[in-house]
């Protein structure tokens, strides 16, 4: 009986690890490789630095600022009022207005009731928790797998399939942002996207990048969301002839390695 029990254990134990090397091919916990440094991401991917000599002054949180015409600024205000007194338009970015893009346009994908790894989730209330209130619980749909590269590979057809009927042309992306903003709010809320400012810096984002670019940014979300949500840049530069993006770093501050993980997704992807 001893001898059935461990050949049954063997047979089980044997099943359970060829489980967990499946589903590490699919979404790898852990990923050992050397990451390179900032000096080789920027030279890598040609990454324009704009070297500005000022002022820097530390206030009593620790906090370095820099004096611009004798008032204390943050590095990201005075990087501002410096492309605005060459005429361009600027909006502070970093991630949150790319994942209202994201959460708008890509919900009726993700909480597809004809995928059988969506289930029903709890969250709180997002909203309630900035405000410091009682919030209720939030019910929406969520695929076990959501964020990872499991679910791109898993549904890999659909999302392409999604990305190319997204919309005619930048008119009809735009009107449809603006149509999925209520349908989408779960979702959004979820994701921490519900902010009104927020989602007007994602309407000019919209307008300003248009369509091949925002499909493309979708694209390279949904391969892998927890790993690329974070590390976009501070600022968006644009005017009527150009646009891009802008990392603002005091002369000691480093790359994290979200940020250098977009730099390396936007010229590669």
């Amino acid at each position: 009986a001893l001898s059935k029990n461990n050949k049954k254990y063997k047979e089980i134990e044997k099943e359970v690890i060829e489980k967990i090397k499946k589903q590490h091919a699919q979404n790898p916990k852990y990923i050992f490789e050397k990451k390179p440094s900032q000096d080789e991401i920027l030279r890598k991917y040609n990454v324009e630095i704009i070297n500005i000599n000022t002022t820097y002054v530390k206030n009593k949180d620790r906090k370095v600022k820099i004096i611009s015409n004798g008032i204390e600024v943050t590095a990201e205000n005075f990087a501002k009022y410096y492309f605005e007194k060459k005429g361009y338009n600027v909006i502070e970015v970093e991630s949150i207005p790319f994942h209202v893009i994201f959460g708008t346009f890509m919900w009726i994908l993700i909480q597809d009731p004809r995928d059988t790894k969506n289930r029903i989730v709890m969250f709180g209330d997002r909203i309630a928790y900035e405000q410091k209130v009682q919030g209720k619980q939030i019910q929406t749909f969520l695929p076990e797998d959501y964020g990872t590269p499991g679910f791109y590979t898993r549904r890999k057809n659909d999302i392409q399939k999604h990305l190319d009927e997204l919309a005619r042309d930048d008119d009809d992306l735009l009107w449809l942002f603006d149509y999925w903003l209520y349908y989408s709010f779960k979702f959004r809320n979820y994701l921490w996207a519900h902010r009104d400012e927020d989602i007007e810096k994602a309407k000019i984002l919209i307008q300003i990048l248009g369509l091949d670019s925002i499909k493309k940014i979708l694209h390279y979300m949904i391969k892998n969301y927890w790993d690329r949500y974070l590390g976009w840049p501070d600022l968006f530069i644009y005017n009527k002839n150009q646009y891009f993006f802008v990392e603002v770093k005091s002369s000691k501050d480093k790359l994290s390695d979200n940020q250098k993980n977009w730099i390396k997704g936007n010229y590669e992807e």
